[in-house]
């Protein structure tokens, strides 16, 4: 389980340590943007890819055969790109402290345990890992960008706040769908998409509280 390592050593190094914000004082200003530019590529990309990969399966299956067949999609290199890719966004954290900004509860749990929900779903080969694939990366293809965006798109915002929600949403009847509709389900299995159902509903609850106290 080298995903739980990684998040633990994450939580370590989100509490800075002198020595970690002086070399982070290093990082360029302009890094940021560059890194928010790459992370909405790869996204794009990956959406580009996976998006008619599941439409072409939809069009000659059910969505509940789907739900519990991993054989179309879980060899496709992008479903380890995608995995690989949540230890990357930890960068994230990193640019946050280099500029000084605080790191919310949200953020850190959010980072940590999508890195840990998504490798245990590709290593227990979860048939609805394609749909939270596509999810995840619908979504990080346009914040990526916003991130990029210029100060006077800021007014989007709360529409990406609530793009999120939405998400959650549609994640928790997926992962509900998985265990509710697939019969025969390994341990493994069925114990990702419980984590799912409770990640899902762990972030409606933070990201609606962010909204709320955000926005409102």
């Amino acid at each position: 389980m080298w995903y739980a390592v990684v998040a633990a050593l994450y939580l370590a190094a989100v509490v800075p340590s002198p020595p970690l914000l002086l070399l982070l004082r290093c990082v360029p200003a302009g890094a940021a943007r560059a890194w928010n530019a790459c992370l909405a590529l790869f996204s794009a990309l990956g959406v580009a890819h996976l998006v008619p990969l599941l439409v072409d399966q939809l069009r000659r299956r059910s969505v509940a055969d789907l739900l519990c067949d991993a054989s179309y999609w879980i060899d496709d290199p992008w479903a380890l790109a995608f995995v690989l890719s949540k230890v990357v966004e930890l960068g994230d954290t990193l640019l946050l402290l280099s500029r000084g900004k605080p790191l919310s509860f949200l953020h850190v749990y959010h980072h940590s345990s999508v890195l840990v929900f998504s490798a245990h779903a590709y290593e227990v080969r979860n048939p609805a890992g394609i749909w939270y694939m596509v999810l995840n990366l619908m979504v990080h293809a346009l914040m990526y960008t916003y991130y990029c965006a210029p100060r006077a798109l800021r007014w989007l915002a709360p529409y990406l706040t609530l793009l999120q929600i939405q998400q959650m949403v549609v994640g928790g009847v997926v992962a509900t769908s998985s265990l509710l509709l697939c019969d025969g389900q390994s341990g493994s299995v069925v114990a990702s998409n419980a984590m799912g159902i409770g990640l899902y509903g762990s972030y409606l609850l933070l990201f609606g509280r962010y909204f709320c106290r955000r926005y409102m």
